[in-house]
């Protein structure tokens, strides 16, 4: 006979008991409050932006985070954004547990290589208090590519105040010009000195010029050359640079940086870093390096320094003069232009020395200070003045000197005299113009027939001495109630011309900016997929750059640059860009600006 089987009624219970402690467990696991730190994968390098993430889970409560070491030397780390998510769980028909995920991003600037250590982190969450061990990050210096090299043309020798300085800043590169990303240069030459034509202007290459005042976009000129038997292609940018005091220094190397494709990335989460986002590129910065500068700016020499010189500099220089008209009469405005032509700092050009030249008891000159009109390489100044004396039969050479740099002399220049042709002036006084008694019918009775008669007519240039005439002359034809209605119909249009200014707002600033961000969008889904294309979208892309700063966040203007670099890279390249390059470049280019 078998044993009966005996079932225990608490065998269920037990059951249930360690169903419900699971669920407790699970619970508990649930709401545990977590910090994380996330970084992306190295490696790092100067320069670079790099982002990490601190991770706050499992608390309803929004915490505060402190992190030490966040300045340094060669480091320093700024808040970027922030972000929630809430979640609620639910185990056997139960809400379980409910709270949210606060993440923080940051980005570390660093400018010297080395090992930096950022932390620990300190999270307060309601009541509670968590902690983070530092993070360890090791940044590298940029390598050098010896495919690359940068110079920097600045002329030798000596410069003198307010000279011209042509300068020439080559690329060169004898790789694959395809694999070349973000290109830009650092300088510190177009801080030390004033530019000339240094602005931002639209041009089929462009190389951004880094420097402390901002981003110069320069518009640059592609050659090709050799050189020890290496074919290199040149991307050249020239500049004007002004010098304006004494001095010596010593200029840093230029630093030109890029990076340079090395593979397909491979993203595994949101900060694998540095990764090219137009193409998926995996990519790392290289550089070449110019030899540095010295600059030795010398004050003018006081040797044989001429009376009227006033700081012009350059060479060619030459001076003219002329006349408006070359008979008057003495006491008649004339006026006196003085045109200076020649290769210099024509704009700081003053006004030649006239007063010797002119004496003042022959010549009323004024003495208001006179500016000229620089126009290409002329600059035009208009003196006007009177001749006290008949006996002046001419206008005397006028001097100019300037400073010829390349001679490292001065030099003065004349103009040519300029013959007049002065007669005596005749004044007419109150005794002559006030008009005579009626009996006086000759026309030589009424005022000097040489200045009043025109052919038959005569010029009646008396004043009325008789009060009377004048009560006459004063009478209008308007009543008192017709001056009431004009005073009434004029005192309305003026409230109709304010109310109508008042209704007729001018766009605000905003508004403004909205308008302009929606014409490059409309301009950019317009774009024709024509040869042209690839330089339109450039244009428009730099457009808006140019507003970035009212727009553009950290996450944005990193993928406007790469665009604005890959359609340099085509448009730069011999090869003309494939049908699918144009469609690529102009739908990344559409959801950029949808995402705006």
């Amino acid at each position: 006979m078998k044993p009966k089987r005996y079932y225990t009624p608490a065998l269920p219970g037990l059951f249930f008991a360690a169903v419900l402690l699971c669920s407790c467990f699970t619970g508990l696991i649930a709401q545990a409050q977590q910090v994380k730190v996330s970084i992306g994968e190295g490696p790092f390098f100067i320069g670079d932006s790099i982002r990490f993430e601190v991770r706050v889970s499992g608390t309803d409560v929004e915490p505060t985070i402190e992190i030490a070491g966040t300045e340094s030397e060669g480091l320093k780390v700024r808040f970027l954004d922030s972000g929630q998510q809430s979640f609620t769980q639910i185990i056997n028909g139960r809400v379980v547990q409910s709270g949210a995920s606060y993440n923080y991003s940051y980005v570390m600037d660093v400018s010297e290589s080395g090992d930096y250590s950022i932390g620990p982190f300190q999270v307060k969450a309601g009541s509670r208090m968590l902690s983070h061990p530092p993070l360890n990050v090791t940044v590298s210096d940029i390598e050098l590519n010896d495919q690359m090299k940068l110079e920097v043309n600045f002329p030798a020798g000596n410069y003198y105040p307010g000279q011209r300085i042509p300068i020439e800043l080559a690329w060169k590169f004898s790789g694959d010009v395809q694999t070349i990303r973000e290109l830009k240069i650092q300088t510190e030459i177009f801080d030390r000195f004033q530019t000339l034509n240094a602005e931002k202007r639209q041009a089929r290459n462009v190389i951004r010029i880094l420097t402390k005042k901002g981003v110069l976009q320069l518009p640059a000129t592609y050659s090709r050359e050799t050189d020890r038997g290496e074919t290199y292609q040149v991307l050249t940018v020239k500049s004007v640079l002004v010098v304006d005091r004494p001095q010596s220094m010593q200029i840093p190397a230029a630093v030109a940086i890029c990076r340079k494709i090395i593979g397909v990335a491979r993203r595994t989460n949101l900060f694998d870093l540095p990764v090219d986002r137009l193409g998926g590129y995996k990519t790392i910065p290289q550089k070449a390096i110019s030899e540095p500068i010295s600059v030795n700016v010398l004050p003018f020499p006081s040797e044989g320094r001429p009376s009227g010189f006033s700081g012009a500099i350059g060479e060619k220089y030459s001076l003219s003069t002329s006349v408006n008209r070359a008979r008057f009469r003495v006491g008649d405005p004339v006026s006196l232009q003085l045109e200076i032509s020649g290769v210099g700092n024509l704009d700081a050009v003053g006004l030649p020395e006239i007063s010797s030249r002119l004496p003042p008891e022959k010549f009323d000159v004024t003495d208001e200070a006179i500016g000229g009109v620089v126009s290409g390489d002329k600059k035009q100044f208009t003196v006007p003045f009177r001749v006290k004396d008949e006996s002046v039969d001419q206008i005397p050479p006028i001097r100019f000197s300037w400073f010829d740099p390349s001679a490292e002399q001065y030099v003065t220049v004349e103009s040519k005299s300029i013959s007049l042709d002065v007669s005596e002036g005749k004044f007419i006084t109150s005794d002559d113009v006030v008009r005579p008694d009626a009996s006086v019918t000759s026309k030589n009775d009424l005022m000097n027939a040489d200045l009043l008669e025109q052919g038959s007519a005569i010029l009646d240039l008396s004043i009325e001495s008789d009060v009377s005439e004048f009560r006459k002359k004063s009478k209008s034809g308007f009543s008192g109630t017709q001056y009431y209605v004009f005073y009434v119909l004029g005192g309305i249009c003026i409230l109709i011309a304010i109310l109508d200014r008042r209704r007729v707002k001018p766009k605000s600033a905003g508004e403004l900016f909205r308008d302009r961000m929606n014409a490059i969008r409309t301009r950019i889904n317009a774009l024709a997929l024509d040869d042209d294309v690839i330089e339109n979208l450039g244009t428009l892309l730099r457009e808006l750059q140019s507003v970035g700063e009212n727009w553009a966040g950290e996450d944005e203007q990193p993928l406007v640059d790469s665009l604005i670099s890959k359609c340099d890279e085509i448009a730069f390249r011999p090869t003309p860009p494939s049908e699918v390059e144009k469609q690529e470049l102009q739908d990344a280019a559409k959801r950029l600006m949808r995402s705006i």
